[in-house]
């Protein structure tokens, strides 16, 4: 499937339009500084747990597509056949 130049477009003027919506959490007003704290983690342990249960499962789905395509053989009639005619 070729996604065409006007969706993905489209799709790119979304996103880029959305990423003032897309916060975290309110609270973010003093400032925009990248910071990583662990005790955030830790304070929401059911949060974080699912999480990374649900960035474990995409990654093994993602495994098993490229598992699987990996392992899918061609198949030509031509060369499976016994008899390849008269």
């Amino acid at each position: 499937m070729k996604t065409s130049f006007v969706r993905r477009a489209t799709l790119s003027a979304a996103f880029l339009g959305a990423i003032n919506l897309a916060q975290a959490h309110p609270g973010h007003d003093d400032g925009h500084e990248l910071t990583w704290d662990l005790g955030h983690l830790l304070a929401f342990p059911v949060a974080t747990g699912l999480c990374l249960a649900v960035f474990g499962v995409a990654a093994w789905g993602a495994w098993q597509i490229v598992r699987r395509r990996a392992s899918a053989e061609v198949q030509s009639l031509r060369g499976s056949q016994a008899s390849l005619g008269k």
